[in-house]
């Protein structure tokens, strides 16, 4: 049985401007209109790709249906013109908009990083479509100091004269991804990177995404413990890397003592921020979470 990708996208408005924004299709040519959904929103940096390696083997094994959105800005998707609204609020509203325009009653979701925090978002509204929710390497407090080190590279918009100068970064840059092959490595950088009519390459992001991790933009802590992880009700799993600077175990414990209760939890050494989910020990457990028990019984 083929597996059929398809880059598909829809129209969405915000401020002033309709955007077009891009996402992938992932099913197999026998999957039945009734199977199950999951979409799959990526960190700050990243873009749909990221979710490869999870998204074949959720349609291949689990006989899911996937999708993965770039959110605006990042991969295929337009950039916004006013750079005021690389937001959480227009991070919301598009992915909403896109669950709307997908139009299937309930889904499941895995969010990275950023993606994680818009899956609190949404979760945590009354009548959400998310059925379950996968929360990679995120949580509802996040340290200052882990913010700080991403504005130390998000939109800096460098440039490579190589490919392999580009890989290069994106290992350094990327680390914490953990102990991926050569052949992981590359399709990171090929998700990554793209060359532009100079021949140079350079990051498939806006640079001004930034702008919201400027130390006049950004307080201290961010705690959303009581505005959204208090308020979520359906059945949630936590991935963690070991060596992560955006959750620590504290988080991991407060998540565990309020809120809605953690149904899985798994933890990956050698890992920093964040899980790549390239590896059946990372993508397995994903699976048997969204196999697991109807979220009724939670």
């Amino acid at each position: 049985m083929a597996l059929s990708p398809v880059r598909r996208s829809f129209r969405w408005l915000t401020g002033q401007q309709w955007h077009q924004v891009s996402y992938v299709e992932w099913r197999l040519e026998s999957t039945p209109a009734d199977a199950p959904v999951c979409v799959c929103v990526h960190g700050l940096t990243r873009n749909a790709l990221d979710f490869d390696d999870i998204a074949r083997y959720l349609v291949t094994e689990g006989q899911y249906r996937v999708f993965c959105i770039d959110v605006p800005g990042r991969g295929e998707s337009e950039w916004l013109l006013d750079s005021a609204l690389y937001s959480y609020p227009t991070y919301v509203a598009c992915v909403a908009a896109w669950l709307a325009h997908l139009g299937y009653k309930e889904v499941d979701y895995v969010g990275t990083s950023m993606g994680g925090l818009i899956g609190m978002m949404l979760a945590s509204a009354r009548s959400s479509p998310l059925r379950r929710l996968v929360i990679n390497d995120i949580g509802p407090f996040i340290p200052k100091s882990g913010v700080e080190r991403l504005s130390t590279y998000v939109g800096k918009e460098p440039k490579w004269d190589s490919f392999d100068e580009s890989m290069l970064y994106i290992k350094q840059h990327f680390a914490g991804f953990g102990e991926l092959s050569d052949e992981q490595w590359h399709r990171l950088a090929s998700a990554t990177v793209k060359q532009d009519n100079s021949g140079k390459f350079g990051v498939k992001y806006d640079p001004a995404i930034a702008d919201a991790l400027k130390p006049e933009q950004t307080p201290q802590d961010v705690d959303l413990f009581p505005a959204i992880w208090d308020r979520i009700s359906v059945p949630v799993m936590l991935l963690r890397g070991a060596s992560s600077d955006l959750l620590s175990l504290e988080t991991v414990g407060r998540m565990r003592q309020r809120g809605p209760s953690l149904a899985a939890y798994a933890e990956f050494d050698r890992v920093g921020h964040a899980p790549a989910l390239m590896t059946m020990d990372q993508i397995q457990p994903v699976l048997a979470f969204l196999r697991s028990s109807s979220p009724s019984a939670q």
